[in-house]
């Protein structure tokens, strides 16, 4: 075998073995973003709604996130793979055009605070 042979042949070699390795890297980054896109997150949900949405309204919508709390009056804790604008789309109903809604993101890492042991062991326990 010529010597131009062998440094084509290892040329594909290489380009196969690179090809290889960028095909798996896309899986691993693809099983990676998945992993995040399904993973759940903490939501503050604050919701007084117009006078002839009941509660038990309320808490069959809140049945939509994979696991909820409601730690006062209409003030929830949502631990849910959806983002904050489908909970807005799903609850905007309850409080136009009077009532009022409010949500936003939970980090619970940085936590303290004086609530029931109920509340802190829904808070702390081990999901997905």
């Amino acid at each position: 075998m010529s010597l131009l042979l062998k440094d084509q042949s290892l040329a594909v070699a290489m380009q196969c073995h690179f090809s290889a390795n960028q095909i798996k890297l896309q899986r691993r980054r693809y099983l990676i973003q998945t992993r995040i896109d399904h993973m759940g997150q903490f939501l503050h949900v604050f919701i007084d709604p117009k006078p002839e949405i009941t509660r038990e309204q309320i808490e069959a919508r809140m049945n939509l996130a994979v696991d909820w709390f409601r730690y006062h009056r209409g003030v929830y804790i949502l631990y849910t793979t959806s983002e904050v604008d489908k909970w807005y789309s799903r609850l905007e109903d309850f409080v136009k055009p009077n009532g009022s809604l409010f949500i936003c993101k939970l980090d619970i890492t940085v936590r303290n605070g004086w609530m029931s042991k109920t509340f802190w062991e829904w808070l702390t326990k081990t999901r997905e």
